[in-house]
């Protein structure tokens, strides 16, 4: 069935659900564009004095005798479905990616994986259930180091498509844990779920092996007692490609069909492996790809997670890579951006090129209380998302849904009040965590993952 998209484009429109909190920042609490519709990033908070919603706080008499994360996970996802109802979809039938940030303090931010011992999502999962019964949206969950309100440990924010139905792919791959779909359609578009080289059995007991337990496939790692040899994250980043290839072949699409990948990785100095294993994949005209890292990864001891957004083979929505004149080279194999049918998905948006950290990102040294560093930063990236919508035929008003990676959350204020000075009317959908640093370009505060619209 040709994709409904191309005929049903329509405005962008900000959508503001009654009985939902109001958000404190200048963001929408969701965007609807065309047949899209973006849900930012949901927490248990009302946004009044307390912080925490009321009905998500202990009673002080008896701290024990709850899970917070059930309770914040309930209340998030109820908002999620009235925030989804108030902009015409439907919270379980439309829902085909979704993303879980979860904030844990137990990772290992040298070797790279979260320890997680101890941390369980079975209860955010339990809620889940409840509301996403059917063909569940293909997922990703993340363990963060921190959330912008007090006490808040889970996020959740969500894309849905409304013009064509959502199915489900049973694929030929080891079946996630969790229930969600490791392989999602709607009409062209194809889905997959957060990846990992896995086969969600491990090898605790097995005798075939002599390294550390662990949950990764066999021929994805090197062996322990070979300390000098081997690339174990390109190798890691190799097996999820094939992974991935067998997934989206089984959808009707391909590797070269991919307009965005999500790359999620545990630190900047595994970034050259995975680059390695990219270009193999990828030698010429590549998908737009975010990298983010210091993510906390549910399973020990794989890294990175690798998401994909493709188009059907024989669909009718064709993908074009986007170069802006004006806009620095990227920083690794990619183009600025991808464009397939009515959205445009940018590639890694941080505040520097090849050549490093954009002038005036930093104080210097002689001047350390000078300057406005997140402001400058904020201002060259969007500069850049402005020239970037422009060679896409769009403009920089049609950024539907933003993902904010900081650093440190010391500078979120300066850089939320540049981005709201470019979006003074019903301002993207927002998300923003605080993963910890250096990022890949030295002196970098926080990277973007931006998503925008393309309408007739």
């Amino acid at each position: 069935m040709a994709e409904q998209n191309s005929k049903s484009k329509g405005k962008r429109e900000a959508i503001w659900p009654g009985g939902v909190p109001k958000p404190l920042m200048p963001y929408s609490p969701a965007i609807k564009a065309g047949p899209w519709v973006f849900i930012a990033g949901q927490l248990a908070s009302d946004f009044g004095p307390n912080g925490l919603a009321v009905e998500c706080r202990d009673h002080p008499d008896t701290p024990y005798q709850s899970l917070a994360m059930r309770r914040q996970s309930a209340y998030i996802l109820q908002n999620i479905k009235e925030t989804c109802a108030a902009a015409g979809a439907n919270f379980d039938d439309d829902s085909v990616r979704i993303y879980q940030w979860l904030v844990t303090t137990d990772q290992d931010r040298d070797g790279g994986t979260w320890v997680g011992d101890g941390f369980t999502i079975t209860p955010y999962l339990e809620e889940r259930d409840h509301f996403l019964t059917h063909d569940r949206p293909a997922s990703t969950g993340m363990g963060v180091k921190n959330l912008l309100v007090k006490d808040t440990i889970v996020e959740v924010d969500v894309l849905l498509k409304t013009d064509t139905p959502k199915q489900q792919v049973a694929l030929d791959v080891p079946k996630a844990l969790a229930g969600y779909s490791q392989g999602l359609i709607s009409g062209d578009w194809v889905f997959t779920a957060g990846e990992h080289a896995t086969d969600f059995i491990g090898d605790i007991g097995r005798t075939d092996y002599n390294g550390p337990r662990s949950a990764i496939q066999l021929d994805a790692r090197t062996p322990s007692e070979l300390l000098w040899y081997g690339l174990p994250v390109k190798l890691q980043t190799q097996k999820l490609f094939e992974k991935l290839e067998r997934n989206l072949e089984t959808c009707g699409s391909s590797m070269k069909d991919v307009v965005h990948a999500t790359i999620y990785y545990s630190h900047p100095k595994n970034l050259a492996e995975i680059e390695e294993a990219w270009i193999e994949w990828f030698p010429e005209d590549p998908p737009a790809r975010t990298l983010i890292p210091y993510m906390g990864i549910g399973i020990r001891g794989c890294d990175p997670e690798i998401a994909l957004i493709a188009l059907k083979k024989d669909g009718l929505t064709k993908k074009q890579s986007i170069m802006a004149d004006g806009v620095g080279a990227p920083i690794g194999h990619e183009p600025h951006a991808v464009k397939a049918g009515d959205l445009l998905f940018f590639s890694t948006q941080i505040a520097g090129d090849r050549n490093g950290l954009c002038a005036g990102g930093r104080r210097a040294d002689e001047y350390p209380w000078y300057g406005l560093p997140a402001r400058t930063q904020m201002n060259f990236i969007l500069e850049n998302v402005a020239k970037i919508c422009e060679a896409a035929g769009t403009s920089i008003e049609n950024i539907c849904r933003r993902q904010a990676f900081h650093t440190d959350f010391d500078w979120f204020m300066e850089s939320i009040d540049a981005w709201s000075r470019h979006f003074p009317k019903d301002p993207p959908c927002s998300t923003t965590l605080e993963i910890g640093g250096p990022l890949h370009v030295d002196g970098a505060l926080f990277l973007l993952d931006l998503i925008g619209y393309c309408p007739d």
